[in-house]
């Protein structure tokens, strides 16, 4: 039992009848019998009910073969440990009272909804502190949106063993929802603490989630909603994808209050572990010090001997560790940002050692092993003639004993494609430290500072700081050949330094010749280890190590100004590297919106684009799904405007159901349907966007979703009504009148360059189209707003908004093909005509009327593909509800093509 100390006796007595109120549903798991539940317990504060859960399991997921890949296999969860529980969902007036938000005083005790998940962690940590308790969330920075929303937590950290309230995890969620089969609430899906990830058939202690973010930097919600009912206990999402700032009208919270001393995150990848790493530092800190998002933190975590990495261009901004059973250290990335080479050997210990070359992405594919006797601690160098090489050494044991080093060598070798070439010896000795091509110049440490100049034909070896005791040494590739290293306390430190430190609490940099020129003093109550020179940059990224020794963060050091900035937390990491794609075109470095620029050479005129705002369409700020999705799409448009002839707008269901690769090769087609959307965005991208800069369109291909009229224009399911102020490049867009002139050099550039997030990799390979990968059937229940939501004033709205669209692009011969995507055959059953309401009568009444269209607009054409549920698009072919599975996706195609080909 768990035993309360005096600042936590705020006591209510809660007994079965108010705990029936809490959850429902039925399962196999062990829950509250009646007598437990009946007992009196002490809890925290009042509304609040004890749970008996210590020695006990729930599942989570279930082992049906036709719910989401992650959501089975079943899963048992064992608890060492007791909580509290909240017996109804945060109210809008408590919710109101403590954040200090307005609420109606009739909706006090209504549930409170449209909350970010940040949102629920500051009311939390806000009644720790109201109940003088300890919080158990702690960041570095909050920031805010205009509607008081919190949009992120910097350095977000969950900390389980604190008494203070928090978020259920998944698994205590499931363990109360199993107890009871009374369905008396289920209003509102309720956000639970846990990172999304996999589970495997197995039992797992304490379970709070994976260990991190996924590349969608995936959230979870459980249960039903007044939007749909009876849903799987075992559900995890909703209807797209859910990350800490999604916010719905039907989505809300509840708290737990408890302590978890032994929490643990698992994927089935990963293992179990204990300990998680955390981002600490925001992508706008990387473009501040940088010019660009495309930057990558790698370093290896000591804990499970993985490669990690932070990508600072990806909107999860989440650590993301490849998996394998190779012990990996000393990463460096390439010269491209797209592998990552590593070791086995560890610096300054004698021994076998491998290099391995394989791609910096989560599955950690095209791993490649160099076929040498010995090779350790590889760096990536580009030579004159533009070959990308390795340079490595063939022992990364110590080089104290002259003799012994020397029997080391060091070799570059060549890699291409994917594929090492044919090793080359450089130099005799180990000098693993950087090397220099151009100046014929390369050092070493471990234990000793060495440094040697050579030519084709001579190597002459230096020693230097005195042949004191030195380590972690890395050559600086800005030109200027300053070698870093950290020492051990010695003399000639001490005595450059002015005054006496600890071992590793100076960073040192020497010039060319040996001299040291500068000193760096490491955060007080750390040392600094594993210290490297950032690129050709004047920064540094560095471990720091607590009093014990631990390697505890990663920090990135300004040079110039001595500063230091954490860039992420963990329990042991180590061997950091910081690879920043380096500058293409030439930008303004100044602040103001553009301008232009004269040559001297010719009367050319030359647009600067501002690279502060110019394809910034996206920032730390991500919101929804649709912002990334929006962006994503920007950087198709500015790379192929002048290729496509055929542009796909709409929902969510025609980006899940059209495949632009599958097309006859006379299309070149471009997917840029995203969600949440509506009439009024399309007619607008289209006006802005697609009409002034796709000269070859000939073909539009419009999803329409009837039951999304129900949205105005002035809703969030019109991205250019007021998302886009969120973000710089649509404003710069806009302030330039959307390049109608031309679109400028560097453009696309700066758009790849910018803020994106981890769907854009292969929504930008399949050309936009979003591939769901699993196909769960259409599934027995529907989702559903009310039918009669849409009212004759937003269906003349929307069909006069849909006349102009289909007007303008007849004036200009182009087809625009209008299809109505099938939905669930379920909701023949129902009044509705699809998930977001109309009256069925109503959308047939719509379709005839659209069809009619044709006569007066020979360039509109609708494909029913619905018949008002009366389709040909099976189970097997749907991924849920009111999407296409990539087998449903084929067929709507070949469909669409084979229209297009009569028209063509």
């Amino acid at each position: 039992m768990i035993v309360f100390t005096s600042i936590h006796k705020m006591l209510c007595r809660i007994t079965l009848p108010i705990l029936v109120m809490f959850f429902w549903g039925c399962s196999d798991s062990e829950g509250i019998s009646k007598k437990e539940a009946s007992s009196e317990e002490e809890v925290p504060v009042e509304g609040f009910a004890y749970i008996h859960s210590k020695g006990k399991t729930t599942v989570l997921g279930t082992m049906s073969k036709t719910a989401k890949a992650d959501e089975q296999p079943a899963m048992k969860v064992y608890f060492d440990y007791d909580f509290c529980v909240g017996v109804h969902e945060v109210t809008q007036g408590e919710f109101g009272q403590l954040m200090n938000r307005s609420f109606k005083k009739d909706s006090f005790d209504y549930p409170q909804a449209n909350v970010t998940f940040y949102d629920a962690v500051l009311y939390a940590n806000a009644l720790s502190k109201k109940y003088k308790m300890d919080t158990v969330y702690t960041y570095s920075k909050a920031q805010f949106a205009e509607d008081k929303s919190c949009e992120n937590l910097v350095g977000l950290k969950t900390n389980y063993d604190v008494w203070g309230f928090r978020l259920p995890t998944e698994a205590e969620w499931m363990f109360v929802a199993n107890t009871r089969s009374d369905d008396i609430s289920g209003k509102l899906k309720e956000w639970v603490n846990d990172w999304k990830g996999f589970f495997a058939d197995t039992t797992i202690e304490n379970f709070v989630g994976a260990a991190n973010a996924n590349g969608m930097d995936e959230k979870i919600l459980k249960g039903s909603s007044f939007v749909k009912e009876n849903v799987p206990l075992y559900a995890r999402g909703d209807f797209y994808t859910v990350t800490p700032l999604s916010k719905a009208e039907y989505v809300g919270f509840r708290l737990v209050w408890g302590k978890i001393e032994n929490a643990v995150w698992f994927n089935p990848s990963s293992g179990a572990v204990t300990s998680v790493v955390t981002p600490l530092a925001l992508a706008e800190n990387i473009r501040n010090l940088f010019g660009t998002y495309q930057a990558k933190l790698v370093f290896r975590n000591d804990e499970t001997g993985n490669i990690a990495y932070i990508n600072y261009a990806n909107a999860a901004n989440s650590v993301v560790e490849i998996q394998d059973d190779i012990d990996s250290y000393h990463p460096d990335v390439s010269p491209d940002g797209k592998y990552v080479a590593f070791c086995t050997g560890l610096e300054g210990v004698a021994g076998e050692s491998s290099v391995y070359v394989r791609k910096l992405e989560e599955s950690g594919s095209g791993l490649v092993k160099l076929n040498v006797e010995g090779a350790a601690i590889p760096r990536w160098r580009i030579l004159d003639n533009g070959d990308t090489v390795i340079v490595f050494v063939t022992n990364p044991g110590t080089n104290k004993s002259e003799s012994t080093w020397n029997e080391y060598s060091t070799w570059y070798v060549p890699f291409k494609d994917g594929k090492f070439g044919t090793p080359k010896k450089v130099l005799q000795g180990s000098f693993h430290g950087g090397l220099s091509f151009e100046k014929g110049f390369a050092v070493t440490g471990a234990s000793l500072l060495r440094a040697t100049r050579f030519t084709d034909k001579s190597q002459n070896n230096e020693l230097w700081y005195n042949g004191e005791q030195a380590c972690n040494v890395s050559l600086s590739r800005d030109g200027r050949d300053r070698t870093m290293f950290l020492d051990f306390a010695g003399k000639t430190g001490a005595a450059f330094v002015g005054k006496k430190y600890s071992v590793h609490e100076m960073l040192l940099i020497a010039d060319s010749t040996g001299k040291l020129v500068q000193s760096i003093e490491s955060p007080k109550g750390y040392t600094f280890d594993h210290a490297e020179w950032v690129a050709d940059k004047n920064f540094a990224v560095a471990t720091l190590a607590n009093a014990n020794g631990v390697h505890q963060k990663i920090a990135l050091v300004d040079v110039a100004s001595n500063k230091v900035m954490e860039l992420a937390e963990g329990s042991e990491l180590w061997h950091p590297c910081l690879w920043v794609k380096q500058k293409k075109i030439v930008t303004q470095e100044s602040s103001s919106s553009s301008k232009t620029v004269e040559s001297s050479t010719s009367a050319e005129i030359l647009f600067v684009l501002d690279p502060d705002s110019a394809g910034m369409y996206l920032n730390s700020k991500y919101g929804a799904v649709g912002n990334g999705l929006m962006r994503n799409n920007m950087e198709l448009l500015w790379n192929f405007h002048d290729q496509a002839n055929v542009i796909v707008l709409g929902s969510s269901r025609p980006l899940d159901g059209i495949v632009p690769k599958q097309f006859n090769e006379k299309f070149f087609v471009l997917n840029l349907a995203q969600t949440p959307s509506g009439i009024y965005e399309s007619k607008f991208y289209l006006d802005h966007y697609v009409y002034p800069h796709v000269k070859n369109l000939r073909y539009i291909i419009l999803s329409l979703d009837y039951d999304l009229w129900r949205y105005g224009p002035e809703s969030d399911h019109n991205f250019f009504y007021s998302n886009y102020k969120s973000f710089p490049g649509y404003i710069y867009d806009k302030n330039h009148g959307y390049w109608a002139s031309g679109i400028p050099e560097g453009l696309a550039e700066l758009t790849e360059d910018g803020y994106s997030d981890q769907n854009g990799v292969a929504l930008r390979e399949n050309m936009g189209y979003w591939s769901v990968g699993s196909c769960n059937g259409w599934g027995t229940s529907v989702c559903g707003w009310d039918s009669t939501s849409l009212t004759p004033r937003g269906i003349k709205m929307a069909m006069d908004t849909l006349v102009n669209l289909i007007e303008t692009a007849d004036k200009r011969d182009i087809y625009v093909i209008g299809i109505v995507f099938p939905v669930s055959p379920n909701y023949k059953k129902t009044g509705r005509f699809a998930c977001y309401g109309t009256r069925r009568s109503v959308a047939d009444s719509l379709t005839k009327v659209l069809t009619a269209m044709h006569e007066k607009y020979p360039h509109f054409i609708v494909m029913d593909e619905n018949k008002m549920g009366d389709h040909d698009y099976p189970d097997s072919m749907a991924d849920d509800q009111q999407h296409l599975c990539p087998v449903g996706a084929t067929q709507m195609t070949h469909r669409v093509d084979s229209l297009l080909m009569t028209l063509d």
